[in-house]
């Protein structure tokens, strides 16, 4: 909760009212994958393929909300990312 203290220094004062994790997020649910495939190749070259694949649920869980007393109690501020694909190619000599 946030005071108003009224002095110049330190205008305002903000006071634990209630104990740490009181407000608690519920269980993320996050899955990524990755797969690769080295081939061989001539003369002792090797490449290697790259898939990966992250948050592949797509979830949209809340990380991070606002623990503050008054109209941000409770809002959201922060949520996984998006889906993410990435495509990779290794060549080595």
């Amino acid at each position: 909760m946030l005071f108003r203290t009224g002095l110049k220094q330190q205008s305002s004062l903000t006071l634990r009212m209630e104990p740490l994790g009181a407000h608690r997020l519920p269980a993320t649910k996050l899955l990524s994958f990755r797969a690769a495939k080295r081939l061989a190749l001539p003369h002792d070259h090797r490449m290697t393929l790259q898939f990966d694949l992250y948050n592949a649920l797509h979830a949209n869980d809340a990380t991070r909300q606002g623990v503050r007393s008054g109209p941000t109690l409770g809002q959201i501020t922060a949520i996984l990312p998006p889906r993410v694909a990435r495509l990779g190619v290794t060549y080595t000599l």
